[in-house]
């Protein structure tokens, strides 16, 4: 996935049901993160995501205005409370 940030005009990244966990995480914060990056749309959807994934992926989403889809569904390690909580708040609401 480090290597991804050789494409600054990708848009739309399906990962959905790559077994995907924390090294994931960390290489697409770190993509996320750059002013670079023009992705739209990023899918998660059923990996070995954590709540320690949604808390490096929301730190990177803080800088990023571009992303508007995120699908995390089917990340059974992701809790409503604490991940779900993690991106409430960045999405403006209160704890």
């Amino acid at each position: 996935l480090g290597k991804l940030s050789r494409f600054p005009n990708l848009q739309y990244l399906i990962l959905d049901k790559n077994g995907l966990g924390r090294n994931a995480c960390d290489a697409l914060a770190t993509m996320l993160s750059r002013g670079s990056c023009n992705l739209l749309s990023l899918y998660l959807k059923d990996n070995d995501l954590d709540n320690g994934c949604v808390e490096v992926l929301t730190s990177s989403l803080r800088a990023n205005t571009k992303l508007e889809t995120l699908e995390l569904n089917k990340n059974d390690q992701i809790t409503s409370q604490e991940g779900g909580g993690l991106l409430f708040q960045l999405l403006g609401g209160r704890d």
